[in-house]
C-alpha cells in the first residue's frame, strides 16, 4: 500500500500572490519597450528556450535600439530568407548562466550563445570618493560591446534580465548587413 503525505510547499517571496517567480519571457512579455525583441524571439522560436529552466542571462535591445539600426539592415535581418541570421543574432543577448551585475567588477569575456561578449561595469564603488554614497543604480550597470544596461536587472525564475540601448551584432555578421563595415 502507498501512502501519499502532502508536503509543505516552498516559502514564496515572488510578490506574485503565490505564484512562482516569472520566466525570462514572461519577463519580456510584460515590459511595452521589447516588442520588437520578443517579435524576434518567436519568429526564430528562441522564445521556447527562454520558457526553459536556464538559468541565462538575457540583454533585450529596446524597441528604440531596434529603430537606431539602418532601415535596410533591419528588413534584411527580419526577412524571412534571413531567419537564422536573425536566430544567430538573437542568441548573441543570451548568455549561460547569471550575471548579476554587482558581481561584473572588471571588463571580462563571456561566452554568449553564438559568440563573445565583453562586459564590463560602467561605475565602480572605488571611485567614490571617502563619505559619499554611490548614486543609486549606477552600481549596477553595465557596458556589453557598445551597449548599456539600462539600470538594475530584473530577476526571473530562470535567470537575469537587462535592457540595453543597442542592438549587440556579432562581427561575423557586420559582414553580411547592408550597411555594415567589417570590425
Amino acid at each position: 500500500m502507498l501512502l501519499l503525505v502532502p508536503m509543505a510547499a516552498p516559502a514564496d517571496d515572488s510578490g506574485r500572490g503565490g505564484l512562482a517567480p516569472p520566466t525570462l519571457l514572461e519577463v519580456i512579455e510584460g515590459a511595452q519597450r521589447y516588442t520588437t525583441f520578443l517579435d524576434a524571439l518567436r519568429r526564430t522560436g528562441v522564445d521556447k528556450l527562454l520558457e526553459g529552466q536556464g538559468p541565462f542571462t538575457v540583454f533585450a535591445p529596446t524597441d528604440a535600439a531596434f529603430a537606431a539600426m539602418p532601415d535596410l539592415k533591419r528588413e534584411v535581418l527580419f526577412s524571412p530568407e534571413h531567419r537564422t541570421e536573425l536566430k544567430k543574432m538573437l542568441r548573441y543577448h543570451i548568455v549561460p548562466g547569471r550575471i548579476p551585475a554587482d558581481e561584473v567588477e572588471f571588463a571580462a569575456r563571456v561566452q554568449a550563445l553564438t559568440h563573445q561578449l565583453e562586459i564590463e561595469p560602467l561605475f565602480s564603488t572605488e571611485e567614490v570618493p571617502p563619505g559619499e554614497e554611490v548614486p543609486p543604480g549606477e552600481e549596477r550597470r553595465l557596458r556589453i560591446n557598445e551597449a548599456e544596461t539600462l539600470g538594475a536587472a530584473s530577476s526571473a525564475s530562470n535567470g537575469q534580465f537587462y535592457g540595453i540601448d543597442k542592438v549587440l551584432i556579432p562581427h561575423y555578421q557586420r559582414l553580411f548587413l547592408p550597411g555594415s563595415s567589417p570590425p
